[in-house]
């Protein structure tokens, strides 16, 4: 099955949205503590990830960041060479 290549796209813009609002929230829960200088250390590190909520925050952040850089890295293989049989292993690359 293959997907349309405007399907890609809006998946594309949805996870840059989607990345931008939960990093600009992380971003405001970390300045709302006022731990900001501290929240490198390691007993700061293990309790965010014992708060549930914000351990799925982290991890919604690195799902979106990972599936819209590597759709970012394939639009620019594909923008590098033009050619159909470039395309096609790029845009399959195991079959």
């Amino acid at each position: 099955m293959r997907i349309r290549e405007s399907h890609i796209r809006k998946i594309h813009y949805s996870t840059a949205l989607g990345a931008i609002g939960l990093v600009a929230l992380h971003i405001s829960v970390r300045f709302s503590t006022g731990h900001f200088a501290s929240s490198l250390s390691y007993e700061f590190v293990i309790a965010n990830y014992q708060n549930l909520t914000y351990a799925i925050l982290l991890e919604l952040i690195l799902i979106l960041v990972s599936v819209h850089g590597f759709n970012g890295l394939r639009v620019i293989l594909l923008e590098l060479k033009q050619g159909r049989v470039y395309e096609k292993a790029v845009e399959n690359p195991l079959t």
